[in-house]
């Protein structure tokens, strides 16, 4: 058999991604350090400027010892691949005597198996493989002296299991997540590994025969084992994670005067109007209480009188609570050149629906010009006032939708309208918290995030917690006075920085419609 072929499809992604620096999380005893080892073998292996050292540091003898072991084991089942295993003694500058495992090949390079001191690395060059990071002594400096080497070439490899929220391991996890870091990321469970086979080659190892109840005993085995440390050993899940996940402190910072303006539904019956009426009163709504929001974003300049005119007076039903945005560039500053981005969250009766549009200023911040909470109102009237807003945003790069239960109409509708390129329908799960609050974080920790200072969605983004490690808003869900809040808003937000992350890189010049080659247009001019 081919050694590749006896890669599971976990172990075959991480060995395939060539990039600069990656980092992988991972349950325990799933076999990547074993498939590391292979890839490590075939790049000292190689001649010439496509092979390169290879540095392994771990964080015990032990672990380097299995190691070199399991990477002479590799050679021996690749064909044409010659190596000779030495163990040797050498001096830091410390003078201290250092143990290290090696094996030269034909190639000319070699795997060099080291301590986790930062200074072993001084003056060498090649692939750093980094295992059990989250371990090892002082990971900060590791990485500092291991990333010096991509200065010529090289790769650095970082393979852990969790140890802690605080970790610095984790510390670098989040970073990543959070786009301050370019480097890849994975994430391997013991149940994705389950997916992917792992139980069946461990039949086949052991000669015993797969079944799936066998497998399910043998995961709940496996779980009971390691008892309450089963999330962190085997489910990727930092222990000691629970707790609000932004500081208020935090999120006051990043608060200024941008209004948050409300529509509630002017008559009990309003579900009810014919909807010729309803859309004509949503129109007015739409002059009375967004278009001069709208209108500054577009350069236009009117004094309220004159942006008011011709439209139907209508009852003060809903009021903006705070003053418009101030322009970072002064008066007179348009922002129609810039990018405009919008987050919904979906709601109908219960929970509020969400609208979070943001201009991306030349300084790279989000700033909402305004937040729109829509309150009991009906899908038509919800499609009505997204389309007006999305219409009037300049230079509008995308939006992102809440797609699960009833949103997924508005969702859809809006897909249908912009287009695919522009619009994501969004089924909120546990990966797109993980993968999309460390944005948001981020985001206010560096100041590119900017809220409205408004009661209501400070308590929504307090209301983000960590549970089992993920960011998420409870499931139990609260009152404020005026109504049902659910974190509506900062999960409006999260899916502005989620369109500006997914789509941000396509401009409405680029066509991504249905192809029109050979259709009859004739009757659609």
């Amino acid at each position: 058999m081919e050694a590749r072929t006896l890669l599971l499809p976990y172990q075959s992604r991480w060995t395939a991604d060539t990039s600069q620096v990656k980092v992988i999380e991972k349950s325990r005893r799933i076999g990547l350090t074993w498939g590391q080892a292979y890839d490590d073998v075939l790049t000292a292996a190689t001649r010439g400027r496509d092979g390169m050292d290879v540095l392994y540091i771990s964080f015990n003898q032990d672990m380097t010892r299995e190691y070199i072991d399991t990477c002479a084991e590799w050679a021996k089942k690749i064909e044409g691949v010659a190596a000779t295993v030495h163990e040797e003694i050498f001096r830091d500058n410390a003078e201290r005597e250092i143990k290290a495992f090696r094996i030269d090949f034909a190639s000319g390079h070699k795997i060099l198996a080291l301590s986790n001191r930062p200074s072993n690395l001084r003056g060498k060059q090649g692939r750093v493989v980094i295992d059990e990071a989250a371990f090892v002594e002082d990971l900060d400096e590791l990485l500092k002296a291991a990333l010096a080497l991509l200065m010529w070439g090289g790769q650095v490899v970082i393979i852990s299991t969790h140890n802690g929220v605080n970790n610095p391991f984790n510390v670098l996890v989040q970073e990543i997540r959070a786009g301050k870091l370019p480097y890849s990321l994975h994430r391997i469970t013991l149940d994705d590994a389950l997916s992917d086979g792992l139980y069946r080659r461990i039949c086949t190892v052991t000669k015993k025969d797969w079944s799936r109840e066998a497998e399910e005993a043998w995961r709940a085995d496996l779980i009971a084992t390691y008892g309450e440390g089963a999330d962190e050993e085997l489910f990727c899940i930092p222990r000691q994670s629970a707790g609000a996940y932004l500081p208020l402190p935090l999120i006051q910072s990043c608060m200024e005067d941008i209004p948050v303006i409300t529509w509630t539904e002017p008559a009990k019956d309003f579900v009810d109007w014919p909807l010729p009426v309803a859309e004509t009163w949503t129109r007015g709504w739409i002059a009375e209480y967004l278009q001069p929001y709208l209108d500054e974003l577009n350069g236009v300049r009117k004094d309220a009188d004159e942006s008011r005119s011709g439209v139907l007076r209508l009852p003060r039903q809903s009021q903006a609570t705070s003053h418009p945005a101030q322009g970072s560039a002064g008066a007179g500053y348009s922002k129609e050149d810039r990018a405009h981005f919008c987050g919904v969250d979906f709601g109908r009766s219960g929970d509020l629906s969400v609208f979070w549009p943001a201009t991306e200023e030349k300084d790279m911040r989000l700033v909402p010009p305004f937040v729109l909470e829509l309150r009991n109102c009906p899908h038509r009237t919800q499609q009505q006032i997204l389309f007006a807003v999305l219409d009037a945003l300049p230079r509008f790069s995308g939006v992102s939708l809440d797609a699960r239960g009833n949103g997924s109409a508005l969702a859809e509708a809006a897909r249908q309208q912009y287009g695919t390129g522009l619009v994501r329908e969004v089924m909120i799960s546990e990966s797109w918290y993980r993968e999309t609050m460390p944005l948001l974080k981020a985001g206010l920790e560096d100041r590119t995030l900017t809220l409205p200072r408004h009661a209501d969605i400070r308590s929504d983004f307090h209301s983000l917690h960590v549970v089992k490690g993920v960011a998420r808003v409870p499931d139990k869900r609260g009152k404020d006075k005026t109504g049902g809040r659910h974190g509506d808003s900062v999960i409006a937000c999260a899916m502005m920085l989620d369109a500006r992350k997914e789509l941000g890189s396509y401009e409405p010049w680029d066509y991504v419609g249905v192809p029109l080659t050979g259709m009859d247009l004739k009757g659609w001019e």
